[in-house]
């Protein structure tokens, strides 16, 4: 499944609150998101971006990064 909003796959976000996600590939957070059957997505296992814990963590690391 990919992100229909920047077109990244489903275990390329975590969930922020129920409506927020954070992307790894854009570094940026998006709201009103939903994942829809794509090409990106269809290859290997899928994680639900609301089941992971440390997002806190790696917004942390992506905002530091972008100060430099």
């Amino acid at each position: 499944m990919v992100c229909d909003s920047c077109g990244h796959a489903n275990d390329d976000h975590k969930a922020v609150t129920f409506a927020m996600f954070y992307c790894h590939k854009c570094n940026k957070i998006e709201s009103n998101v939903s994942f829809s059957t794509g090409n990106e997505g269809q290859s290997g296992d899928h994680i639900d971006p609301s089941k992971s814990d440390d997002v806190l963590t790696d917004m942390y690391k992506s905002f530091k990064g972008m100060g430099r």
